[in-house]
Formats: structure tokens, C-alpha cells, sequence
């Protein structure tokens, strides 16, 4: 977790209920719902099963997830999740986005 922002407190895996919680708006590669009093951000992803690192950066504006490099294995996909904690209110405006993983 980069946070430039230094506005998060900690971050921890989601649960799989979480998780469950967030697929209906996992449309795309990634999502973000707030919770719990707009402190807590549920960040989710589709990942693979190979999938061995992935680095969530925020910035003013940004949040990026960019899973990092893996080797080559089927095609199934895996849900995977984060909840990241702030001490302040999350920003209304934040744009989130997936960078796509290189397989190596």
C-alpha cells in the first residue's frame, strides 16, 4: 500500500461477505464502495489464480490497483478484495483504476 495522501490507517483482506458486498458494482476490472460511515473503502478487483503481488497506491485523486507480474496460467478469474481504512471521510471524488498485470 502506497498512500501519499497519508490519510489511511491500515489496510487488512477482505472478508469473503466483503467481498460478497461488493460484486454487484465489480462491472468492470475494479470497484470501490465506502462503508461504514465513509471511512472505510472496500477496494475489489478481478485477479487470476496466479496472481502474486498486487500494490494499491492512492494519491489526492487516484487509486490504482496494479497487480504485479505473474506467470502464465488459465484464464480463471478470482475476486479479491481490500479494506482500506481512513482516519478522515473518503473523497467523494476519488477515481479509481486498474493498471493490468504483465505475465512473465
Amino acid at each position: 500500500m502506497l498512500d501519499n495522501t497519508r490519510t489511511i490507517d491500515g489496510a487488512r483482506a477482505a472478508t469473503a461477505a466483503e467481498l460478497r458486498s461488493i460484486e454487484p458494482e465489480l462491472t468492470g476490472l475494479v470497484a470501490a464502495a465506502p462503508q461504514a460511515g465513509n471511512t472505510n473503502l472496500i477496494v475489489a478487483w478481478i485477479g487470476g489464480r496466479c496472481d502474486l503481488t498486487v500494490t494499491v497506491s492512492l494519491d489526492d485523486t487516484h487509486l490504482l490497483v496494479a497487480p504485479g507480474p505473474h506467470p502464465a496460467c488459465d484464464a480463471s478469474a478470482v475476486g479479491r478484495a481490500v479494506v482500506l481504512t481512513f482516519h478522515q471521510l473518503i473523497p467523494a471524488d476519488l477515481d479509481t483504476r486498474f493498471i493490468p498485470a504483465k505475465v512473465i
